[in-house]
C-alpha cells in the first residue's frame, strides 16, 4: 500500500489503533508497547500522524515511557485524561460536556469502565475504536444507512471535541 492510496484510512486499522492508544492512556506496560509498535508500523502508511506516533514510540524505551506515563497522569496528575477539563474551566460547563459524551455512548449502548469518565481520554479512543469497527463492518455488507450511523457521530465527536481539547494539552 502506498501513501497515494491511504487517502481513505482502512476503518478496522485505525480502530486496532485506536483501542489500542487507549489501553496505553490507562498504562503502557511492555506487552501494550510491542502491541502498539507493531499495530503503528502496519497502520502507518494510513495517516502521517499514526506515522509519528509510531516514530516516537520506536525512539522510547518502555521504562522512558513509564516514568513520564506516572509523571503526567499519575497521582500528581499534570495532565488530565478528562478532556473536558481542557475545554472549559468551568466545572458546570465541564459537566454538560461529558454529559454530552456519555449521551453518544449511551446511543450506541456503550457502557462506560468503572471509575472512568464519560469525557476520559482512553473511554473516548476505545469508544471511536468501536465506533470505527462498526463502520469497517457497514462498509464489508454494503450498509450504506448503517456506515452513516456510525461514522458521522464518529467524525463529530472527533473533530467538535477530541481534536479541540488535544490541541488545548498541546498548546
Amino acid at each position: 500500500m502506498t501513501r497515494a492510496k491511504a487517502t481513505k484510512p482502512n476503518q478496522e486499522a485505525l480502530a486496532d489503533i485506536l483501542r489500542a492508544l487507549s489501553a496505553g492512556f490507562l498504562y503502557p506496560d511492555a506487552a501494550w508497547l510491542v502491541r502498539a509498535r507493531r499495530l503503528l508500523s502496519e497502520g502507518s502508511l494510513l495517516d502521517a500522524r499514526v506515522d509519528k506516533i509510531r516514530i516516537l514510540l520506536e525512539t522510547v524505551s518502555r521504562e522512558e515511557l513509564e516514568i513520564e506515563h506516572v509523571r503526567l497522569f499519575g497521582s500528581a496528575e499534570l495532565v488530565s485524561l478528562g478532556l473536558a477539563t481542557h475545554l472549559s474551566e468551568n466545572p458546570f460547563e465541564q459537566a454538560k460536556q461529558a454529559a454530552q459524551i456519555a449521551g453518544f455512548f449511551k446511543a450506541f449502548g456503550v457502557e462506560i469502565k468503572e471509575g472512568m469518565r464519560p469525557d476520559d481520554l482512553p473511554a473516548i479512543l476505545e469508544f471511536l475504536g468501536y465506533l470505527w469497527l462498526k463502520v469497517f463492518n457497514a462498509r464489508q455488507k454494503n450498509w450504506k444507512d448503517k456506515e452513516e450511523t456510525a461514522s458521522s457521530p464518529a467524525l463529530a465527536l472527533a473533530r467538535d471535541f477530541v481534536s479541540p481539547a488535544l490541541s488545548a494539552i498541546a498548546a
